[in-house]
């Protein structure tokens, strides 16, 4: 009939979906057996896009050191380059180094994309509330510059704080996400 339509037909074309998180781009290592050293340097340009559709880049010749895990938890938690957190680990340490998105966005994105490369719920909450609390921060602090910029507007210089880490709090991270419980994780409106 002329002029009809579906609702459901209309329904679909104007749903809103959100994106879907993924990786883009093939995450690889040189020199080859560079995670036996520690310290491997990223191949090619490789991103994670978030389920908001933010993209999180990390670019080729870029350091890596995998998941700053310290050594008396890697029997719990896996080794620096853990298949399951490895991409969500090389996002986290470029805006780590760049700062160029606030840490509570870039710790955030960093459980987010261990989600996404198939890390279990559980311990993607545990990496993140250890890497929320005891991980990098920083801020711009915003000053003026006088003496040889008299004059010019206000810049930005970042700011690093850096919490001190305390096993005890650790464990009592560790005991809380082990009892269960709703992840507090809430970004970007």
């Amino acid at each position: 009939m002329k002029g009809t339509f579906s609702v459901g037909l209309l329904a679909a074309a104007f749903a809103v979906t959100a994106a879907r998180a993924e990786f883009i781009g093939d995450l690889e290592f040189i020199p080859a057996g560079c995670e036996a050293s520690g310290m491997c340097t990223i191949k090619n340009d490789f991103e994670y896009k978030d389920p908001a559709g933010m993209r999180w880049q990390t670019k080729a010749q870029d350091k890596t050191d995998g998941a700053s895990i310290p050594s008396w938890a890697q029997p719990f938690v896996g080794a620096p380059f853990t298949k399951e957190y490895i991409k969500a680990a090389v996002i986290h340490d470029h805006y780590c180094k760049t700062k160029l998105r606030s840490w509570a966005d870039t710790h955030a994105a960093f459980y987010e994309s261990m989600i996404a490369s198939g890390e279990d719920k559980k311990k993607a909450l545990l990496m993140w509330a250890a890497v929320y609390r005891f991980g990098p921060r920083w801020a711009q602090n915003q000053s003026v510059c006088w003496g040889t910029c008299a004059g010019d507007p206000a810049y930005l210089e970042n700011v690093d704080i850096v919490p001190t880490f305390v096993e005890s709090e650790y464990s009592k991270i560790a005991d809380r996400v082990s009892a269960g419980g709703g992840h507090p994780l809430r970004r970007r409106g």
